[in-house]
């Protein structure tokens, strides 16, 4: 079954009790102007901390701590 079929007209609230009920991993992120392009800065596209992913994603993080 695909998730859309499930979750469709679901609220905001109860798709994100949903995802949390059945043990998904999801993530929410206020966009920022530099995220969106707006501010016409170089630096365009999602930013999420370093820190963020080496908790997330230990087995990426390559950096050896001595």
């Amino acid at each position: 079954m695909h998730l859309q079929t499930v979750f469709k007209g679901l609220s905001l609230t109860r798709l994100l009790e949903e995802i949390d009920r059945r043990e998904y991993f999801w993530i929410v992120k206020r966009l920022s102007g530099n995220d969106t392009g707006l501010t016409g800065a170089h630096q365009v596209g999602l930013y999420l901390p370093r820190s963020y992913f080496e908790r997330t994603f230990p087995e990426i993080n390559t950096q050896v701590k001595s």
